[in-house]
C-alpha cells in the first residue's frame, strides 16, 4: 500500500512540474494565481488561520489581478466553511487536498503558495492589531438568521434575551476524532477543565437576567442545570455544526478553557475570557479579553510560586511551551486548576465589564505589571488581553513579588 501511495505522489509530483507550474507561469503576466490550503480538521486553527487571512485582505486590499485558489476537506464544523466560501475560493475535495499535500513542498518554493497559517512567526504586532479591528469577515444568511432564531426559541430564548456560552475543554472530542492517538491526548489534559467548575459563573450570568449556554461539538458527559432553567445544556440537547456558529456569533460574551472553539467568538469580534490558561506564556489576543492563569504550586509544601519565581524556569518563553509539564516535574511544581469561585469572579469581571464598569487604578496598574513582567512581547497595552481584574487584586503578592534567586537558582541546577 505504501509502494503506491508513493508511486502516485512520485506522479503527482512529476504531473505538477511539468504541467500546472509552466500554466501558472503563462498566466503570470495577467493574472497572478496562488494556491492554498484551508486547515480544516480542528475548529481552532480552521478559523483562525483563515480569519487572520480573510481580515488582512479586508482591511489592507486585494492585491490587483491576483486569485487566490484553495483546496481543504472534511471540515471541522461544515458552517463556519459554509460561511468562508462565500469569501474565498474553495474547492472542498479529497482528491485535491491529496494532490495538494503530495506537491506541497514544490509550491512552497515557487512564488505561486499561499500560505494560511498561524504560528509563531504569524503573532506579531501587525496581526495583534488585525486581530483587534472589528472588521467583519462573514455573515448569515437571511434564511440562516431565521435557522438561528428558531434554535434560540427552542431553547426556550425569546427575541430580547441574552445569553452567555461556556466550555470545559475535554477529551471527548479528541478520542472520536482521532481515538488511535490516544497516548498523544493524554498528554493534553493539562489544558482540560470540569464543567462543574463553571457552574457558579453560570449562576452569575442567570441572576443577572441572561441565560447560560453550556457549548462544545463533543462533550464527556451531560450537565445537569439543578432546577436552574436559564441554564441549558446545548451541546448535549441542541448541537449543531450550525449551532456552534451561530451561537458563538450573538453571545453577549464567551467563558471558556484554553481550547480552539474560543476562535469563533472571535470571528464575530465577541468578548472572550479564558480560564486555566496554560501555558503561562499563552496569551488572549484582543486589548477587551481577559483571562486567568493556573496557579503554580510546589508539590511538598502546596505552596503558590509567584511568577517572578517561574521566570528563570522559562515558563514565560513561548518557544519553550511544549516543555511546560516536564519544567514543572524536573523542579517539584505542578499546576493548578483555577477554582469555581475565580472562575466565577472572571465571570463578574466579564459582567462588569458589558455594563461600562472598569477596573479601579489599583487593580489597571496590577495588569499592565502582569504585561509588562510577563507577557511583554510587543509591549504593553499594545492590544493583548489582560488579567483578569479580581484575580489580579487577590493574587497581588505573585504578581508584584521580587523572585529570590536562590530559589531560582536551586530549581535550575
Amino acid at each position: 500500500m505504501n509502494a503506491i501511495k508513493n508511486v502516485l505522489r512520485l506522479i503527482w509530483q512529476v504531473a505538477f512540474i511539468l504541467i500546472v507550474i509552466p500554466l501558472l507561469w503563462i498566466c503570470e503576466p495577467f493574472i497572478r494565481i496562488r494556491l492554498g490550503y484551508i486547515s480544516n480538521q480542528r475548529i481552532g486553527h480552521m478559523t483562525v488561520n483563515t480569519e487572520i487571512f480573510l481580515r488582512r485582505k479586508l482591511l489592507f486590499g486585494w492585491p490587483r489581478r491576483t486569485l487566490y485558489l484553495f483546496t481543504t476537506a472534511d471540515p471541522a464544523n461544515r458552517q463556519m466553511m459554509k460561511m468562508y466560501k462565500r469569501q474565498l475560493h474553495i474547492f472542498e475535495s479529497r482528491f485535491l487536498s491529496h494532490v495538494y499535500f503530495a506537491c506541497r513542498d514544490i509550491l512552497q518554493k515557487t512564488r505561486f503558495y499561499q500560505p494560511i497559517t498561524w504560528s509563531m512567526k504569524d503573532k506579531t504586532p501587525q496581526t495583534i492589531a488585525v486581530i483587534n479591528d472589528p472588521v467583519q469577515t462573514v455573515s448569515f444568511t437571511r434564511d440562516e438568521e431565521a435557522q438561528g432564531r428558531a434554535l434560540l426559541e427552542r431553547m426556550g430564548l425569546g427575541a430580547y434575551d441574552w445569553y452567555a456560552c461556556f466550555h470545559a475543554r475535554d477529551n471527548a472530542y479528541f478520542y472520536k476524532w482521532r481515538p488511535q492517538l490516544a497516548e498523544h491526548w493524554e498528554k493534553t489534559k493539562l489544558r482540560n477543565a470540569d464543567i462543574e467548575d463553571f457552574r457558579g459563573a453560570m449562576n452569575e450570568v442567570t441572576e443577572a437576567g441572561g441565560f447560560a449556554l453550556r457549548v462544545g461539538a463533543v462533550v464527556d458527559a451531560p450537565f445537569d442545570n439543578q432546577g436552574n432553567a436559564r441554564i441549558i445544556d446545548y451541546a448535549t440537547h441542541h448541537r449543531s455544526d450550525f449551532g456552534d456558529i451561530y451561537l458563538s456569533s450573538k453571545c453577549r460574551f464567551f467563558l471558556a478553557s484554553n481550547s480552539g472553539i474560543v476562535n469563533i467568538p472571535m470571528v464575530f469580534n465577541k468578548p472572550v475570557a479564558i480560564v486555566n490558561l496554560i501555558p503561562l506564556s499563552a496569551v488572549v489576543y484582543r486589548a477587551y479579553d481577559l483571562f486567568i492563569p493556573k496557579t503554580v504550586v510546589e508539590t511538598e509544601s502546596n505552596r503558590i510560586v509567584p511568577y517572578p519565581e517561574l521566570l528563570p524556569l522559562g515558563l514565560f518563553e513561548r518557544e519553550r511551551a511544549q516543555n511546560t509539564e516536564a519544567t514543572l516535574a524536573a523542579n517539584g511544581l505542578q499546576m493548578r486548576n483555577n477554582t469555581p469561585d475565580e472562575i466565577r469572579e472572571l465571570c463578574q469581571d466579564m459582567l462588569d465589564a458589558q455594563n461600562g464598569i472598569v477596573p479601579p487604578p489599583d487593580v489597571r496598574e496590577l495588569q499592565l505589571e502582569y504585561q509588562r513582567r510577563f507577557h511583554n512581547y510587543y509591549g504593553v497595552d499594545t492590544g493583548l488581553g489582560f488579567i483578569g481584574p479580581r484575580f489580579a487584586r487577590k493574587y497581588a503578592h505573585l504578581i508584584t513579588a521580587t523572585a529570590s534567586e536562590g530559589t531560582a537558582t536551586s530549581r535550575t541546577a
